[in-house]
């Protein structure tokens, strides 16, 4: 199969597995609240919490993983992927052995002193955090077996995994609610068990089929430790930067808002994280290629990878985003009934964010691939810690709740600037050559679908709220995949797709 096929069947792999995702997933939670009770599931998620900051790491450490492996691999024959994975695989297991650590004593001193429950929920507090640790280092030590997978481009098998874990998840929940004892303690041994069965699948994998890779043999030299380690700590400095501007914006309109404000800012922040796990999907499957084809020495291949992902990457996207803003306030109904005020114009302000940020998919692999990465995550990570602060000015001259919603928009327009300016400095990357391959042909699409996203949007009125939101989602969702068709693609783009369907 050659490379262009892989990309698209990789990408088709990753939606269907978003689907089901989002699917199970938002059944499970209505289902976990129900068996739970709004207090106990409040708790899992304050302790689930803790040791998801703590996993962050273990998260961070796959992106460094695959890169490495995926760039040995684009050497070929002179490449040494068992040194590299073994070298990977040791820093896990010590990051592991360091996270249980911290979480046992740190962790355990936070729930007995400052977790704000009532005493006598204190021991199941306890007793989620052990379990919860377990999993997140089990976890962490099948970080390398992961990324095998993800630079193999193993996606089929991965996807499977995954969306087995959900539907087992699903059906123990469902399990859950005739349990008669302490159910929010027996969850937590469930979650457990099943958060791990993908990681253990993928170790048992790559075991099977990729012997010479996996077989244990310690590495001796510090200068390959010191460059992993390097490369990861600056990766973890731009996540670390995500994650304040994304924990800290709550906080901020916290300082100035009432609780309101924060639950319509939550909603807000849900829909968007199944947004991004779409964009996500939509780079994931470029990016072994990306950086094997740089491994390899052939950064040209790599470079047109990074402004086909960007362009196909818009619209994919604009098609969902569109349809969820052109009936947004009848879709919240329909799944919260009464949703929170100004939720809807925070999600409409969010989902323009995540639209924008596809015009750079791929920009970052391609960016990790030179291993040049010092400069970009410090001038990343500058821009990403402006928003609290810009924010927090904002609000204390009586500006619009939405103003840190605005303000993150124009922060991910001088990232992709900044990125540009990292990419012409590091390979052959032109602003003539992005705008005319990505952002002209955006701008075509995005004019079209606006036009058309105002006449559904205005001009369809229907009573019944559901009859509504499903016409106009079949209309929106054909219309502008016809204009993406003929106005989005080339001749020979549209080639290929009369090909592929005959």
């Amino acid at each position: 199969m050659n490379d262009n096929r892989k990309i698209i069947l990789n990408t088709a792999i990753l939606y269907v597995k978003l689907v089901f995702s989002v699917l199970i997933g938002l059944y499970t939670s209505r289902v976990i609240l129900l068996a739970l009770g709004v207090a106990d599931y409040g708790l899992y998620a304050v302790v689930g919490g803790v040791v998801s900051l703590m996993n962050f790491f273990g998260t961070t450490m796959l992106s460094t993983s695959y890169r490495f492996l995926a760039i040995e691999m684009g050497k070929g024959e002179k490449g040494n992927l068992n040194k590299v994975y073994n070298t990977v695989f040791i820093i896990h297991v010590v990051l592991a052995i360091f996270l249980l650590l911290v979480g046992e004593t740190i962790g355990c001193w936070y729930v007995d002193n400052f977790l704000n429950v009532n005493r006598a929920q204190i021991p199941d507090a306890l007793f989620v955090l052990h379990w919860s640790l377990i999993a997140c280092g089990l976890s962490v030590i099948a970080v390398p077996s992961n990324g095998l997978l993800v630079a193999r481009e193993k996606f089929l098998f991965t996807a499977v995994c995954e969306i087995g874990r959900m539907v087992l998840k699903l059906f123990m929940v469902i399990l859950l609610a005739h349990y008669i004892g302490n159910r929010l303690r027996m969850y937590a041994m469930i979650i457990c068990v099943i958060n791990l069965t993908v990681p253990v699948c993928n170790m048992i994998y790559c075991r099977i089929k990729e012997q010479e890779i996996v077989r244990f043999r310690f590495n001796q030299s510090w200068k390959d430790y010191k460059k992993i380690l390097s490369y990861c700590g600056w990766i973890m400095l731009g996540s670390a930067a995500c994650m304040g501007q994304s924990q800290g914006s709550s906080i901020i309109i916290n300082l100035f808002f009432s609780t309101v404000m924060n639950a319509a800012y939550s909603v807000a922040v849900q829909v968007n994280g199944y947004v991004q796990m779409l964009v996500r999907s939509l780079g994931q499957a470029t990016i072994p290629q990306i950086m094997k084809n740089y491994g390899s020495g052939n950064a040209e291949r790599s470079l047109h990878l990074v402004f086909v992902i960007c362009r196909y990457s818009f619209f994919l996207m604009i098609v969902p985003v569109a349809t969820l803003i052109i009936s947004l306030d009848e879709i919240l109904v329909l799944w919260l009934k009464e949703p929170p005020a100004y939720a809807s114009g925070f999600i409409f302000f969010m989902l323009i964010n995540a639209l924008i940020y596809t015009l750079e998919c791929g920009f970052d692999a391609l960016i990790q691939s030179t291993g040049n990465i010092r400069n970009n995550q410090i001038g990343l990570s500058l821009i990403l810690f402006m928003l609290l602060p810009v924010a927090y000015v904002l609000y204390l001259h009586g500006a619009s709740v939405y103003s840190i919603t605005v303000v993150n928009i124009i922060l991910s327009v001088c990232v992709i600037l900044f990125h540009c300016h990292i990419l012409q400095k590091q390979t052959n990357f032109t602003y003539l050559e992005y705008f005319k391959r990505t952002i002209y042909p955006a701008i075509k699409i995005f004019v079209v679908i606006v036009g058309l996203s105002i006449l559904l949007r205005y001009v369809i009125k229907i009573d019944n709220i559901f009859v509504s939101v499903f016409l106009k989602s079949i209309l929106a969702v054909s219309s502008m995949s016809l204009s993406i068709y003929y106005i989005g693609l080339d001749k020979i783009e549209r080639g290929y797709i009369i090909r592929a369907f005959r």
